[in-house]
């Protein structure tokens, strides 16, 4: 049986993008790619992974060594701000396909890595971590790698 609705499942916002990437020659400015979402409190922190460079045509192996990881936070999901104290996870150390889990106090950023800048024979998953009061999450703290 066949039952149309006028209510759709999924509801696009219509002021869409809610983050961009950042101007010319930022450590963002190529392209925004796989993020991870979760609310501490009333304020909810996105993580997400970022390019500095973005071939124009074509994805150049050349363009994963400009990925970082950065951070944004938003009271309603919808209005987000970044952190300046972005990039949280720095080149070299910085990753994609990332995962934000809360465990106890501390969050724990798993993502697909490489050592060093990008080698995709020598790339591992890796995890960094945020101890600490997550209230000051937002306060330019950064994660550390272990």
């Amino acid at each position: 049986m066949h039952h149309e609705t006028n209510n759709p499942i999924i509801e696009i916002y219509p002021d869409n993008p809610i983050l961009s990437p950042g101007p010319a020659e930022s450590w963002d400015a190529g392209a925004l790619g796989t993020m991870s979402v979760l609310k501490v409190g009333g304020l909810f922190h996105l993580y997400y992974e970022a390019w500095g460079v973005r071939g124009d045509s074509h994805w150049d192996a050349s363009d994963y060594n400009s990925i970082q990881i950065g951070h944004a936070t938003s009271p309603d999901g919808y209005h987000w701000s970044k952190d300046p104290a972005n990039p949280v996870l720095p080149k070299g150390k910085g990753g994609q396909d990332l995962e934000v889990v809360k465990a106890g106090n501390d969050l724990w950023l798993i993502y697909y890595g490489p050592d060093g800048y990008f080698d995709q024979a020598r790339c591992d998953i890796r995890v960094a971590t945020y101890q600490g009061d997550l209230k000051d999450l937002a306060a330019n703290k950064k994660a550390e790698t272990v």
